[in-house]
């Protein structure tokens, strides 16, 4: 069993949560807006992406654009590493207890019966994940400011 559970199976599964996290933190900004134009209240005109950039930059600065990022980076990070971990651990099993390398099809079965593990150890984490945003959205609040140029608006705020 020990020479299931190595430090090659660990290293892949720490390369897949790194690989993970780097994508989401590199496109978090595009996931951001994305979610903007498709929660944007329906009774108002509709925004360009132009508009929405501007009016995250001027709601929240460039900050803004990795609003919600760390709850990301901790269920994708989990996420891809318990998928890679468990995908290198069952690969080697199955070549151990056969004596040779697995064939596309087994590929697939281990393929699968990893995602459904990883499915299931990282469901609750990606569900926080969804309550937070989605209570983030309810507490948020207008509060009147002065913008740069002097001039007052209106500015939602969210603790998330």
């Amino acid at each position: 069993m020990s020479a299931i559970f190595t430090l090659d199976s660990f290293a892949d599964g720490l390369a897949g949560s790194l690989g993970g996290m780097s994508a989401i933190t590199t496109f978090y900004p595009l996931n951001m807006i994305r979610t903007r134009l498709q929660t944007s209240d329906i009774s108002q005109k509709e925004k360009t992406i132009h508009q929405v950039i501007t009016d995250i930059l001027q709601e929240d600065g460039p900050a803004g654009l990795f609003k919600g990022w760390w709850g990301q980076i901790v269920a994708l990070g989990t996420s891809n590493f318990v998928y890679f971990y468990t995908y290198q651990i069952l690969k080697v099993w199955q070549q151990r207890r056969t004596g040779h390398k697995i064939g596309p099809v087994v590929n697939l079965a281990v393929g699968v019966v990893a995602g459904v593990v990883n499915v299931l150890v990282t469901s609750p984490l990606w569900c926080i994940c969804t309550r937070l945003a989605v209570q983030a959205k309810q507490n948020q609040t207008r509060v009147a400011v002065v913008d740069r140029s002097g001039t007052p608006t209106t500015r939602n705020t969210a603790p998330y």
